[in-house]
């Protein structure tokens, strides 16, 4: 899916209070976290904040993205290598552990203009991206929206509609993600599902199917690093 999104927006007066907020932070360190809300019903909602320490790493167009998120008894943490490439198999870990399912979804794209204050200093196309951790399980499913200029933004659990978003200590950014969110729930195509774009009868057959290829291409991509270390090792030439 490669949708485009354009939003029009009128112009809004400033708040004077942001404006503080914003120049008050202009010299300190931005602190990012994920507020998340556990969905119990259709009446009540459960919102947990979860500190982090965020880091964004960018080498040969590959982007690794670290976040150690404040645990129960121990910090949880999250690596991400992504590339803005339909062909490149992405990676995961979760706590040192890589989740060999996980997935290129889908992506689209959102164009935003205007002068507003959601829109104030968002003047551009941004490229979303939507993967999918722990595929093969049919409620454990997560989908993660990443967009390069913000990091994961949005991550959600289809079956039980938990979702977690990300904020941080500036009005300008959270001013930015809510709005690039709020786009993003209203592209109901490329929002719901997990592993699949709104999954038809075929969804188990496909999803085995899936499962399947992955695990072929990186059987693949495990050949070719042996191949490639044992001509390092006597010295022969990479083809």
């Amino acid at each position: 899916m490669n949708a485009i999104i354009i939003i029009i927006s009128l112009s809004l007066a400033l708040l004077s209070c942001s404006q503080k907020n914003e120049a008050e932070l202009s010299s300190k360190e931005i602190e990012y976290y994920y507020v998340e809300y556990n969905i119990e019903c259709c009446t009540m909602a459960g919102v947990l904040k979860q500190k982090m320490l965020h880091s964004t790493t960018v080498k040969d167009s590959m982007y690794t993205l670290t976040y150690i998120i404040e645990g129960k008894q121990k910090p949880d943490t999250l690596i991400y290598r992504l590339k803005e490439n339909h062909t490149y198999i992405p990676q995961y870990e979760y706590n040192t552990i890589p989740d060999k399912l996980f997935s290129l979804v889908g992506s689209t794209s959102i164009l935003v203009w205007g002068d507003s204050l959601l829109t104030r200093g968002l003047k551009d196309t941004y490229k979303v991206y939507k993967y999918a951790s722990n595929g093969a399980s049919m409620d454990g499913c997560y989908s993660h929206f990443w967009i390069p200029q913000f990091g994961i933004i949005l991550k959600r659990n289809p079956t039980w509609r938990n979702f977690q978003k990300l904020r941080t200590n500036n009005d300008s950014i959270n001013r930015q993600i809510e709005l690039l969110t709020d786009i993003i729930y209203q592209d109901q195509d490329f929002y719901r599902g997990c592993d699949f774009e709104l999954p038809d009868e075929g969804f188990e057959v496909e999803r085995e199917q899936m499962i399947a290829e992955r695990e072929k291409k990186l059987v693949e991509r495990q050949k070719k690093i042996l191949e490639k270390q044992k001509r390092s090792r006597h010295g022969t030439p990479s083809q």
